[in-house]
């Protein structure tokens, strides 16, 4: 018994003692913070953007969005087995918004016409695991995107995007934010 209490002193129970309730105290009070800010992090997981970190405003009744703005967005696949967790937090780019339409053609094409112009997106037919994909079929027979809703992409190719029925287009439920600052 004495060997085990070798060189213990009351001092050093203190001050590990200390030591624990301050780092406890730092992280509930970071959590506490993080919580509360208008801001989180998030990382970005797929190479479809060349951003790695991004600073999200998070969303708020009063946000608004303009073509370009990079969204940060629940993640949700329609399907049975999905490419990434349901909590991860996506990024994309807001391409086309409620009241535009989606024009969607017979040849893997589908065209986003909006206030800003048209633009035309491949749709592929599967992913680079070989998964079936399928295209957007949230839109009605006219194409007009539904009020709260919003067609995201990115520049990249071969980007999991709305153009997809399995991502489709994003609802202001699924939205966390607006990316203002990336690196």
């Amino acid at each position: 018994m004495n060997a085990i209490l070798n060189g213990f002193t009351w001092e050093f129970l203190w001050k590990a003692v200390k030591y624990y309730f301050i780092a406890v105290l730092v992280l509930v009070a970071g959590n506490f913070i993080y919580a509360h800010s208008p801001y989180s992090l998030t990382y970005n997981a797929s190479y479809s953007l060349p951003y790695t970190v991004v600073i999200v405003e998070k969303s708020n009744p009063k946000m608004t969005w303009e073509y370009g703005d990079l969204m940060a967005f629940q993640w949700q696949e329609r399907t049975e087995t999905p490419l990434y967790s349901p909590d991860w937090t996506a990024l994309k780019v807001v391409t086309a918004q409620a009241g535009d339409r989606i024009i969607i053609h017979s040849d893997h094409r589908l065209e986003a016409v909006t206030t800003k112009g048209r633009q035309t997106f491949e749709v592929l037919p599967h992913n680079r695991f070989g998964k079936v994909l399928h295209i957007l079929d949230q839109v009605g027979k006219d194409g007009i995107i539904p009020y709260g809703h919003y067609f995201v992409t990115t520049p990249h190719t071969r980007s999991y995007d709305s153009r997809y029925a399995e991502v489709g287009l994003i609802s202001a439920a699924r939205i966390v934010g607006k990316g203002v600052w990336v690196w």
